[in-house]
């Protein structure tokens, strides 16, 4: 397993961060960055957790998560089945004492995905926010389902150009994958535009 991340490392690691996962191995350990500021809130971030998954502390957790994953399936393309889930870790943070307004549901960006966040945010009231998303196509179909947030692949999407074109190398503004930062007011003029009146709410992955 270990071997199969280090393989993926170099494919999905932006520059900067691999520097600094080279940084980090030449200091001395230290307390882990969660124990340390104690977050109050979080969010997922595949480059990170990848990075995270070659400390030996979370080997466990990494180990863990995989097996959980291999035996429950995937359910981006089951609207039904990802809105029973939505709502079941719903009543859960309910039961903790956490209320739903503090929490978005990531919901992969597929037909199924789009559907189930409709329902969500229309029947119960549930904030969405839309991941694996890398197209124009995809964000109007999210602003039209009325999602909260949606959250654009940018790194991977310039990540693919300068895997499959000519051209390796974008200065900022000619960068492909920026596209979110220039279509905000296009696609939040959709039926559902955002929780941001006519400008899109979205979050750079």
């Amino acid at each position: 397993m270990k071997g199969r991340f280090q393989e993926l490392l170099p494919a999905v690691l932006s520059p900067a961060l691999r520097f600094q996962r080279r940084e980090v191995t030449r200091r001395p350990p230290r307390p882990l960055a969660i124990d340390q500021y104690k977050p109050q809130d979080a969010t997922t971030n595949p480059s990170l957790i990848l990075a995270a998954a070659q400390m030996p502390a979370y080997q466990e957790l990494v180990e863990e998560a995989i097996a959980y994953g291999k035996k429950l399936g995937g359910l981006s393309f089951d609207k039904d089945a990802m809105v029973a889930r939505a709502r079941r870790l719903i009543e859960l943070y309910k039961d903790a004492g956490v209320s739903k307004d503090r929490i978005l549901i990531k919901l992969s960006s597929t037909w199924e995905g789009i559907q189930a966040g409709k329902e969500l945010e229309e029947r119960h009231g549930i904030h969405c926010n839309m991941t694996l998303l890398f197209s124009f196509a995809q964000a109007v179909a999210c602003a039209e389902a009325g999602v909260t947030l949606i959250s654009p692949f940018v790194g991977r999407i310039l990540d693919w150009h300068v895997a499959n074109t000519d051209k390796k190398s974008y200065e900022p503004q000619e960068d492909p994958g920026e596209w979110p930062l220039e279509a905000p007011g296009q696609v939040g003029g959709g039926q559902g535009g955002g929780r941001s009146g006519d400008r899109w709410a979205f979050l750079q992955e």
